[in-house]
């Protein structure tokens, strides 16, 4: 039969699974499944087939029918069968999750366990082109980005899909060949799951406009995912450049700067990782995380499985809730002060020790200072006392005018909008309680350099 060359064919064209080799077959009793064990059965032994039947605790006396008929058919082609009985409605309560999205978490797991425990290479379900173009149409609807409209692959890591490439109504036709049956699931007449309502009604509208829906939906996949392929790259790029994943994520405020669509999959990136996944990810947490960049600084918003979102000075940090408390009660080990020697005409004193950092110039030359968000410079003679790295402690001030203006670091920090679960991991540099130095953000006007400015300290901070 054409079909069922056309899908042997793939098998070797993707190497998806060889003839010595150990498979694990998810099989459910529905079409896709056993037209998979049939076509697998044709290519390996009985002895390299494990079939692996999820009864998932909702349907009652309907499960146990399909259990009964995958337990039939397996026993017809002396093929070995694990089941396994799975509580999803509890799975899914316990996790605030859909059923649906609990089924398919267990499944998986469940398979991993016994591939695992059995060494058995490949896991092979029953994924076909309806499936892809069902996949799509969800995503699309979502909001999902690029990615999401990249179709459903013929292998990923141990998954493999054979019939990925096979239409539903070609899978049932090849059954029938077979001279088997299958079972249908009731609950995929349901309209209570949004895949099921994409399958029932979407689908079929889409095919009365064009009998090839189905198939040009997935050919739209494959150019997007190939599409994708280069963007990536693309993406890679950026977020080496603009990401950095310490505390959380954090993402500079530079990243405005580049093409908008590279932008918005660095976020759509980033997200997933603090995440850990990206399935209800779509455009509208994108464009609020892009707001975010021209917000003041301060503000924050809530994502999907449990991320919040910081606007910080210098950028927007994403942190999985509940980190942030953990920032708060450890604070992270302070920088080692590193002293670099830097010739400005002639130095004649430098002093440092462990807890301290000076450097004394006694030209006074104030031309070509490099100052960056680690190197800052002032006026020597202006310290009166030890200069101290540390964190902030009650009593501390900035001088934030030429007049000797002070300002209460608490209430810097609440004016800059800096959240409160941050002030205490910022180090600042200090002489007695006057902070010269918040490292970061900004420096203190009481020991400032001016044209008078004759002896010069050089602070710089390397962080490990």
């Amino acid at each position: 039969m054409e079909s069922i060359e056309k899908i042997k064919s793939l098998i070797k064209e993707k190497e998806l699974v060889s003839e010595n080799e150990k498979v694990l077959v998810g099989i459910s009793g529905g079409a896709d499944s056993v037209c998979l064990l049939l076509i697998l059965k044709d290519i390996l032994a009985p002895e390299n087939i494990t079939a692996v039947h999820i009864n998932h605790g909702i349907r009652g006396e309907e499960a146990a029918r399909d259990e009964e008929f995958v337990i039939k058919l397996c026993e017809k082609y002396n093929i070995y069968l694990e089941i396994r009985h799975l509580d999803v409605p509890a799975y899914a309560r316990e996790n605030k999750i859909s059923e649906e999205e609990a089924g398919r978490i267990l499944r998986y797991k469940t398979f991993d366990k016994i591939a695992l425990e059995n060494e058995i290479p490949k896991i092979a379900v029953a994924h076909n082109m309806n499936d892809t173009a069902e996949t799509f149409l969800m995503n699309l609807v979502r909001g999902s980005g690029i990615t999401g409209l990249t179709g459903i692959k013929v292998r990923k890591d141990v998954i493999i899909r054979p019939l990925i490439k096979t239409g539903r109504a070609e899978i049932e036709e090849i059954v029938r060949y077979y001279g088997e049956s299958y079972i249908t699931d009731s609950t995929n007449s349901s309209l209570v799951y949004a895949r099921n309502r994409i399958r029932n009604r979407i689908i079929p509208e889409l095919v009365k406009v064009n009998e090839q829906a189905v198939k040009h939906i997935n050919e739209a996949a494959e150019k997007l995912y190939r599409i994708e392929n280069f963007l990536s790259g693309e993406t890679d790029k950026e977020y080496r450049k603009y990401v950095s994943e310490e505390n959380g994520i954090f993402i500079h405020q530079g990243i405005t700067d580049i093409d908008d669509v590279v932008m918005e999959e660095v976020f759509h990136r980033a997200l997933t990782k603090v995440a850990g996944k990206a399935r209800n990810i779509g455009s509208n947490h994108i464009l609020c995380l892009k707001e975010l960049f021209y917000r003041q600084t301060g503000r924050e918003i809530c994502m999907p499985y449990k991320v919040k979102v910081y606007r910080e000075y210098e950028g927007v940090r994403l942190i999985r809730e509940g980190t942030a408390d953990n920032l708060s009660k450890e604070k992270p080990a302070l920088p080692e002060l590193e002293t670099a020697v830097l010739e400005i005409d002639e130095i004649s004193d430098i002093l440092a020790d462990e807890n301290n950092i000076e450097l004394i110039f006694k030209d006074g030359s104030i031309k070509n200072l490099a100052q960056n968000s680690c190197i800052k410079w002032f006026d020597y003679d202006k310290i009166s006392k030890n200069v101290l790295l540390r964190y902030r402690k009650d009593g501390d001030y900035l001088i934030i005018s030429d007049e000797g203006m002070k300002k209460k670091l608490k209430k810097y920090f609440t004016d800059s909008k800096i959240p409160s679960e941050k002030r205490d991991n910022i180090p600042v540099i200090a002489c007695d309680n006057e902070i010269l130095w918040v490292v970061g953000y900004r420096t203190g006007e009481g020991a400032r350099i001016t044209r008078t400015t004759r002896n010069l300290l050089k602070m710089e901070i390397k962080w490990k």
